[in-house]
Formats: structure tokens, C-alpha cells, sequence
């Protein structure tokens, strides 16, 4: 049984979470229902509460101990709120959220990933938690060489992601299209893992200002809450600016650079990225307080400074889902794009436009034979470029945009360090026509 929470509350008259027995965010399995359940004794009264955006949260009744089919209405964030009488408290448990994508991803498929996690210098990460699949998922963890192998995992046709946690680092994720052949081999992905570089900390009661990597953020006095309550504490702010036009986007970035807008997917151009967290002194999560945004300062690196617009969409990774949402948008002022956000996870400064998803298979023609991992580079230096790898069979799939001539290059690995050398440079496209995220398919050898 998928989706299960299980919120463990112990002590009496203080707060005391049992991490381990939270399941976290669960994106449901289609078909499958979720049991509404706490784990073991608490104290004082209970009420479950709902919240569409884990800002606002209304009081909900819930059946628990009972399986049953979330409508669509009903997806967002859950938690529990505990009122102990005998020492006049109130606490919560940590918010469990209940997601399905909002777009038409296909059917799902099972599936093979495997791949790499290294941290910002190259080196291995060992020990990492690597997840992925809907419902509890499948999790794993790397080895000494920061090497992980998950097998059976329920994606869908159209999106795969795996996200990745290891303590002292921002969280890590890869998005991927699998190809048709994904279901009868090993598809790879490569993941670099940010640290959290401390940024600053601001008083919660007064707010205040943190910079770092040519990124500030002004926070609003009075801004912030934990447990849906006012916080005034300290707030710890780590951040992780990552350069757009750096040669190994696609292995920082979280998920793809593929969005959602207007309930239809987008591929993204990127003009920038943040992911920043706050937490309290223990490590605890501190939000903003509902109406209390706060204003985010992008810079616009040079070597796109010539032809950055004055006006783009703001877009926020949802891990969960595996791709990028729009919600607001940014102002440019110098070389630097302002915006206002209301929660924090990676944000993106993004122009968004159609495509088609592009398959094709890596062939040696010296001998035939097709080349597993062998990393595919397709772009220009109007659109930047976009990275995939082959899966076992020698084949890929990616999103390239609509009327537009391309670069193609296509790099092997070269020995035991990993590093790739470049083997095949040529033209493609452009493709014309659009069929539908579903139906778009071109495929090239």
C-alpha cells in the first residue's frame, strides 16, 4: 500500500518528531489509494489539516486506517496538529504532501536507472540516498565510487527522475524522456550534488538581507512561521547559485529544463538559478509566512547579458513531479532580474517555448555495434544546449526546439576517470512540426 503517513509524536509536554517514520512527499501511483494512519500514541486531541500550497491550512476530516482514492481536488499537503490541554501546547507534524503531474506524462512503464553522483569538484559521493519511482519508490544508496543501480521503477512514458540526498548537500535530481527501449534495459543518468553554502542569518522577527554567489534575498520583517506558527528565531539561509551558460549545466540543474505553463509542458532557456533553504538553528524547516514574500536577485551573467529580455516567467522546481512550474516572473534592472517568491526551493529565470522530443541511437560505423553512455550534446548558441546519455541499447531521447538548425556531438568516455571525448560533430533539424508532448517523436541514427 502506497502513501501511508505515519507521523510519530512521543513525550509529554514537548515537541519530539520521529524523522524516520515520515514517508515525505509521495507522488501517487495512478490507480493506487492512500491510508490516512499515525504510528503510535500521542497526547491531548487531535485535528488533520489540508493545505493546497503548504502556506494556508484549513481543518479537514479524514478517515484513517481506511484506503481510499485521493480525488483531484485533494492533492496538496496533509499534517496533524496535536492539542495537549494538560500543558497548554500545540504542535504539528511534519506536512506529508499527496501529488500527481498535471500534465499527460503516458502510461507508466517500469524501468531501469543507473548512473553517477559526484559533488562539485568531480569527486565521488559515497553513501548518498538515491530514490526514484512514484509511491514509496525505490531507493538505494551509492558506493564508493558514487555509482547507484535502481531496478523496477514505475515512471512514466514521457518522464523518468531520480532525485538524490546526502546530508550537507542541496538536494539532487535528474529528469530524463525514456526511450522506447527503457524497459528492457539500463537507462543512465549523472548528478552533481550542490553543497549548501551559508548565505547568512537573518532575525526573524526583523527579516533582513543575505548575499552570496552574486545572489541576494530580502527577507520581510515579521516573514517567516514553522509549524504554521509566527517565528521570530534565528533563520539559517543556504543558497546555491548555479551559471547557466556553465559546460555542465545539466548535471547541476535539478530535474530537466522542461516546465509546466498553462497546463502544458514548456522547454526552458535558462537565464539562472538559485536553490536556497531555511531552517532554524537544530535544522528544523522555517516558510514564509503567507503574504510576507520575499524579493530574490538574479544576476545576469555576461555572456548573456547582450540579448536578456527585460521581462521573464519565475519557475520553481517541484521535486516531486520531476519538472519546473511557473509562478511569477522577474523585472530586469541593469544586469541583475528581481522577482518575489512565496516559498523556497530552486527557482529559475526561464524563457519558455515549444518543441519536439528528438530519439536516436549512437551506431559505431566501424563495426555497428551501439554505444551504451555515450553522452549526446544538442544545440546553438542562441538556445544554449541540452545533455543526455544513452541508455544500454546505445539509445536516447531529448527535447530540442521547434524551426530551429542544431549542433549534434556526441562524446564517448574515455578510460577509468570518466572523462568524455568527443568523437562526432553535425547538423540536425530544423523539425517543423508539433503533434502533441505524447505523439512528437523524431528519430535519428
Amino acid at each position: 500500500m502506497q502513501g501511508i503517513i505515519r507521523p510519530l509524536i512521543i513525550g509529554v509536554c514537548a515537541l519530539f518528531f520521529s524523522q524516520d517514520e515520515v514517508l515525505g512527499q509521495v507522488v501517487v501511483c495512478p490507480g493506487e489509494p492512500v491510508i490516512f494512519q499515525l504510528a503510535d500514541d500521542y497526547y491531548g486531541t487531535k485535528t488533520w489539516e489540508y493545505s493546497p500550497d503548504m502556506i494556508s491550512w484549513t481543518t479537514v476530516d479524514v478517515v484513517e486506517n481506511e484506503a481510499f482514492s485521493l480525488e483531484p481536488e485533494q492533492f496538496g499537503w496533509y499534517r496533524v496538529r496535536f492539542l495537549d490541554t494538560d500543558c497548554d501546547t500545540t504542535y504539528a507534524s511534519d506536512p506529508i504532501r499527496f501529488a500527481v503531474p498535471a500534465i499527460d506524462l503516458g502510461a507508466t512503464i517500469n524501468l531501469s536507472v543507473g548512473g553517477r553522483v559526484t559533488n562539485e569538484t568531480g569527486l565521488a559521493v559515497q553513501g548518498a540516498t538515491v530514490r526514484a519511482g512514484c509511491g514509496e519508490g525505490v531507493i538505494t544508496t551509492t558506493d564508493g565510487f558514487g555509482v547507484f543501480l535502481l531496478e523496477g521503477v514505475t515512471a512514466y512514458e514521457q518522464l523518468a527522475k531520480v532525485t538524490v540526498e546526502k546530508e550537507g548537500f542541496m538536494n539532487g535530481s535528474r529528469s530524463f524522456v525514456p526511450t522506447g527501449s527503457a524497459v528492457e534495459t539500463v537507462s543512465f543518468v549523472s548528478i552533481v550534488l550542490l553543497e549548501k553554502n551559508l548565505a547568512g542569518i537573518v532575525d526573524g522577527g526583523s527579516g533582513g538581507t543575505v548575499e552570496l554567489e552574486g545572489v541576494s534575498i530580502d527577507f520581510p520583517a515579521g516573514g517567516f512561521v514553522q509549524d504554521g506558527q509566527p517565528f521570530s528565531g534565528e533563520v539559517i539561509v543556504t543558497i546555491n547559485h548555479i551559471d547557466p551558460t556553465a559546460p555542465d549545466l545539466d548535471r547541476q540543474m535539478p530535474g530537466m529544463l522542461m516546465g509546466v505553463m498553462n497546463e502544458q509542458p514548456r522547454m526552458l532557456l535558462s537565464y539562472g538559478m538559485i536553490g536556497a533553504e531555511l531552517t532554524d538553528v537544530t535544522g528544523r524547516n522555517v516558510q514564509l509566512a503567507p503574504s510576507s514574500p520575499a524579493t530574490v536577485r538574479f544576476p545576469v551573467m555576461p555572456d548573456q547579458q547582450a540579448d536578456a529580455p527585460q521581462v521573464m516567467p519565475l519557475w520553481w522546481f517541484d521535486e516531486d513531479l520531476g519538472y519546473w512550474v511557473e509562478e511569477g516572473e522577474v523585472h530586469r534592472e541593469g544586469n541583475v532580474y528581481v522577482g518575489q517568491v512565496a516559498h523556497f526551493s530552486w527557482w529559475n529565470v526561464d524563457v519558455p517555448g515549444s518543441f519536439v522530443l528528438l530519439e536516436g541511437t549512437v551506431r559505431d560505423q566501424t563495426n555497428g555495434v551501439n554505444l551504451t553512455n555515450a553522452r549526446v550534446v544538442v544545440g546553438d548558441e542562441s538556445i544554449g544546449s541540452g545533455t543526455t546519455y544513452t541508455n544500454g541499447m546505445g539509445e536516447f531521447a531529448g527535447m530540442v526546439p521547434i524551426g530551429v538548425t542544431m549542433t549534434i556531438q556526441i562524446w564517448l568516455p574515455c578510460g577509468p576517470s570518466g572523462i568524455y571525448q568527443m568523437v562526432h560533430e553535425g547538423a540536425i533539424g530544423p523539425f517543423q512540426d508539433n503533434r502533441g508532448y505524447l505523439n512528437n517523436r523524431h528519430r535519428i541514427v
